[in-house]
């Protein structure tokens, strides 16, 4: 089998947050995990090729909390809820940080990565902090770019304009 550009990307991505710590799982498009992720999300390099392989078009999925060692603000833009205009309307987008990962999902929304506190247990919520806003944290999992929910159009997890980090660093 001949892997497209996307599908070559795809591995060049799974390989660089791997190899920088970050355990990984193959996503379906529509967003149910290909294996029991709690358990086998892994930085083996062999395993995630055989998956890859497997389900070459998979989205990138990664544990939240202490697994990764990350939190992620999950800001959704979709069902008439705007999750943008709830940290503007608070004064909230001007608290984070310039220098925080930033990525745009292909709703529209936003995902802001945060270290996840030592020896604190942030948990998954949806809604509570507020309309369209939902914290990933112990026990959820998020999308990482350059996923791809249609392999046929170009609506992606992106890494938001100006980001520089080295490949697969997510703090």
């Amino acid at each position: 089998m001949i892997a497209s550009a996307f599908q070559k990307e795809l591995l060049f991505w799974v390989k660089s947050y791997s190899s920088k710590g970050y355990p990984l799982f193959p996503v379906a498009t529509d967003k149910r995990p290909f294996v029991r992720w709690k358990e086998g999300a892994t930085t083996d390099q062999r395993k995630l090729a055989q998956w890859w392989q497997e389900w070459p078009n998979a989205m990138i999925g990664m544990p939240t909390g202490s697994k990764s060692g990350i939190v992620v603000l999950d800001v959704d833009v979709k069902n008439d809820v705007n999750g943008l205009e709830t940290l503007k309307d608070n004064g909230w987008l001007e608290e984070i940080p310039e220098s925080t990962v930033e990525v745009e999902t292909p709703s529209g929304g936003r995902h802001y990565y945060f270290e996840a506190p030592v020896n604190t247990e942030i948990r998954n919520s949806a809604g509570k902090i507020g309309p369209g806003l939902d914290v990933r944290g112990e026990g959820g999992f998020i999308i990482l770019p350059p996923s791809r929910p249609n392999v046929h159009d170009n609506r992606d997890y992106r890494y938001s304009e100006g980001f520089t980090q080295e490949a697969g660093t997510l703090l």
